[in-house]
């Protein structure tokens, strides 16, 4: 599997402590939409609600997201559907309060407490045609801070209600965008540098880790190479469904789909306890199925 790569295979293993054992790459998918609409073009309608701003930031931020994906024109009349929304965006609720701590010395201090929370709430309707979609898509937001030095200092590191709203506005709009487009989701592949033992306990093999560098690097005949050499001489079963799984992810980086579930099939049979090739599996097999659908409705 890829070319070979010179290296010197190490037999060594590093045991570490409380180590991580996978590391995450970033990356994404093919998707279709959603609510399996493959329009070319889409009229973005009225979006009213409570709250004028941000139903004008809503339907400037759907229409991003749309253009954006590059597979559905957002267009502002004679589209092949018509999308339309209302907000209702509720109110900001402020909280504080404060409690009592004692230091080292039994003296009495406080911490002082602030707390911002927030929802929002969009209904949507898209029509094309005789086929309507109706759906309601949520947001929330909350966070807390704490500061010594009182109210003001813990509320001061709160976001304001204009940048709440923006991130409600922008989570949501998002998700109307996704539903009506074949789109890119952000997902990680997450390569294998060695075994779970135990809880906050774990060990790195040097070679899965080399090959997991060059991952992280882009350097993807490298990391196979690499990959495929642990699996060639390696004495340890589990270290091999690793490499093996490791090659899986590789495949479904570059969309070869029904590559990953026979490498994963494999694996699955040399560590029949783990459930991770399983899954694996059948995750290969949604996204191929999704890939298609995306192909279908993108003409690619």
């Amino acid at each position: 599997m890829g070319r070979f790569l010179s290296i010197l295979f190490v037999t060594s293993t590093l045991f570490l402590t409380a180590c991580s054992t996978t590391t995450s790459v970033p990356g994404s998918v093919k998707m279709p939409s959603t609510k399996g609409v493959a329009a070319k073009s889409i009229t973005i309608g009225e979006f009213s609600g409570n709250n004028r701003q941000a139903s004008d930031e809503l339907k400037a931020k759907v229409t991003a997201y749309i253009n954006r994906e590059g597979f559905t024109d957002a267009v502002t009349s004679r589209g092949q559907g018509l999308l339309s929304a209302k907000i209702n965006m509720g109110r900001l609720n402020r909280d504080s309060w404060k409690t009592d701590h004692e230091d080292k010395d039994d003296k009495t201090y406080y911490r002082y407490h602030a707390k911002h929370s927030k929802n929002l709430s969009v209904s949507y309707r898209y029509k094309s045609g005789s086929k309507i979609i109706t759906d309601v898509h949520e947001a929330s937001y909350e966070d807390e801070e704490s500061s010594k030095d009182g109210y003001s200092e813990a509320k001061r590191e709160l976001l304001s209600e204009d940048k709440i709203n923006n991130k409600l506005v922008k989570e949501v709009a998002r998700s109307i965008a996704y539903d009506l487009t074949p789109h890119r989701k952000a997902v990680t592949f997450d390569f294998i540098k060695g075994d779970e033992v135990a809880v906050g306990f774990g060990s790195v093999d040097k070679n899965l880790e080399t090959g997991v560098k060059y991952v992280e690097s882009k350097r993807f005949p490298e990391a196979e190479s690499i990959f495929q050499q642990v699996i060639d001489n390696t004495t340890k079963p589990k270290t091999r469904a690793a490499a093996m799984y490791n090659i899986g992810l590789l495949r479904e980086m570059h969309e070869d789909y029904k590559s990953a579930f026979e490498i994963y099939a494999d694996a699955s049979q040399i560590d029949l306890a783990s459930d991770r090739y399983r899954n694996a599996m059948s995750r290969a097999e949604q996204r191929h199925a999704n890939l298609i659908i995306f192909n279908q409705a993108t003409g690619q």
